[in-house]
């Protein structure tokens, strides 16, 4: 029933081939693209079996069962390539296609069918015998009108893969050139047997496409393994590298840019075609600070601020070193990150657990903060240092009188007064409802409390308007001195405290300096 001649050892060993890749394919199957490939190679195994098992028979009937199933493989594998160039550069809104899909496989289908109801109605096949004028026994026929139809579908389909990965290689980085031009030629071989076969411009009687396809496999193969760049930049090329709001460098072994995104480029005042292999110095010499990064190979993260235009931005870099399974590094990638509106988010939050949400002044916690540094200052310094602590006056009145809004109104207003009283370097914070406490910065003898104590009752001595309603604001101030009166935060706090209440019992709206009691 089946006569096998020795020169089937040429689709026989394309085969082997083809079992071997796949083999090795799966095991990487979840490497981007390799599922394709893989089904790419099953198709075209299942090709050279066909052809096999076609061309030793010598029934008629058995002959283009085999015939048939040969079909299969040549119809389905230019769509699935398609696939794989659509992925490969990143053309995922036409990958996920469901519409292109339908098309791109319910032809194959149609044509599968056709195919095995041809004796039928004969549109696939016509005048169909044995021909044994050669050295094998093959299926003689005229092909009809619908066959030249789906030639020119696999024909279109093939030159729109071949047409993708053309314009490819004009836009990608020289690794990626090397990948796309490698798939190309892996599609380049079978296209070109399968229309020599298909008009009759080969001597022999057998087509040559799945032998050839164990070359192409190949080259797919190293396409998504030899570069290892499928791994480092993965194949939807267009959405995780050009779109991303991310920077991101990819450096190889020997400190070159291999690939960067338009994000990073436009970060660093370039041309994309003026990075690619690139060293760091001159890549990144507007940063001199990410050459420094870079340059210490350490796998971290790091928070920079860059100035670019006067606009001050935060980016976290990190660094990462890029390697694979028992085999050695091969470069470094690089990602930038806007994390400017973070930072804001981060220095919004911090502000408020320090400060009062009212007057925007220190609270209490802060406050106690910030005078421990600055008694460590003073210390270290050998200078005194004042501490003053002021309470409105009949508060209440205000709240009372004209409601809640205007007190917070006079709260503000007081906090105001007293800020652009002091110095930058003194602290003003309201560490009470209606208290607020001072530090003031290189005093060390009593008459210099006194002057800040007559600037600040000068300051508040203006009367606040609003909405028609006038009225005065009267403080008590304590103050003391350091290290006279205290030499904690806490003690000074204690002793200016104390000098608030002596000015109370003196008729209020007044200030007092701390004196310690027999």
């Amino acid at each position: 029933m089946y006569n096998f001649y020795p020169f089937f050892f040429i689709p026989g060993l394309s085969a082997l081939i083809n079992i071997m890749l796949a083999i090795h394919i799966f095991k990487y199957r979840r490497t981007t693209g390799a599922k394709l490939i893989l089904i790419i190679l099953l198709l075209v195994i299942l090709w050279c079996v066909a052809q096999i098992m076609e061309l030793s028979s010598i029934e008629l009937g058995v002959k283009l069962i085999w015939a048939n199933i040969h079909y299969i493989p040549i119809m389905m594998a230019p769509a699935v390539y398609f696939l794989l160039v659509l992925h490969h550069v990143g053309k995922n809104s036409w990958y996920r296609s469901k519409l292109l899909r339908a098309v791109l496989f319910l032809i194959p289908l149609l044509m599968s069918i056709l195919l095995w109801t041809d004796g039928i109605h004969g549109l696939i096949r016509q005048n169909v015998y044995l021909d044994n004028s050669g050295p094998m026994t093959v299926v003689g026929k005229t092909f009809g009108v619908t066959f030249w139809f789906f030639a020119g579908y696999n024909f279109l389909v093939s030159g729109a893969a071949l047409g993708v990965l053309l314009h490819a290689l004009t836009q990608r980085g020289r690794k990626n050139r090397a990948q796309t031009l490698l798939l190309l030629s892996g599609l380049m071989l079978p296209f070109t047997t399968t229309a020599l076969n298909v008009f009759g411009l080969l001597s022999i009687k057998f087509d040559l496409t799945p032998a050839v396809f164990s070359i192409s496999g190949t080259l797919m193969t190293l396409g998504v393994f030899r570069y290892n760049l499928i791994n480092i930049v993965p194949a939807a090329y267009s959405v995780i590298i050009n779109n991303l709001n991310t920077g991101i460098i990819i450096f190889d072994s020997t400190d070159k840019i291999a690939d960067i995104n338009p994000y990073s480029a436009r970060l660093l005042g370039k041309r994309t075609e003026e990075l690619i292999d690139a060293q760091p110095e001159y890549a990144l010499e507007k940063y001199p600070e990410l050459v420094d990064f870079y340059a210490e190979k350490s796998s971290r993260a790091q928070a920079l601020e860059i100035f670019d235009n006067e606009d001050s931005r935060h980016y976290e870099v990190s660094l990462n070193q890029l390697s694979r399974k028992r085999k050695r590094n091969f470069g470094w990638l690089m990602m930038t990150y806007d994390i400017t509106e973070r930072k804001i988010t981060e220095d919004r939050i911090r502000f408020i657990a320090l400060h009062d949400t009212l007057t925007g002044l220190p609270n209490r916690a802060f406050f106690l903060e910030l005078t421990a540094q600055q008694l460590l200052n003073a210390k270290r310094n050998r200078e005194g240092l004042g501490m003053g602590f002021i309470d409105l006056d009949n508060f209440k009145q205000f709240n009372d009188r004209f409601g809640h809004d205007f007190g917070d109104f006079v709260l503000k207003e007081t906090a105001m007064r007293l800020k652009n009283t002091l110095r930058h370097s003194d602290i003003v914070a309201r560490i009470g409802g209606d208290e607020f406490a001072l530090v003031i910065s290189g005093i060390s003898e009593t008459e210099g409390l006194y002057a800040v104590a007559h600037k600040i009752f000068e300051a508040c001595r203006l009367p606040l308007q609003r909405g028609g309603s006038e009225v005065s604001i009267r403080i008590s101030v304590g103050l003391s001195l350091y290290p006279r009166d205290g030499e904690t935060v806490e003690e000074l706090l204690f002793t200016s405290d104390t000098a608030m209440y002596q000015a109370k019992r003196c008729g209020k709206n007044g200030f007092a300096v701390y004196k310690k009691t027999p």
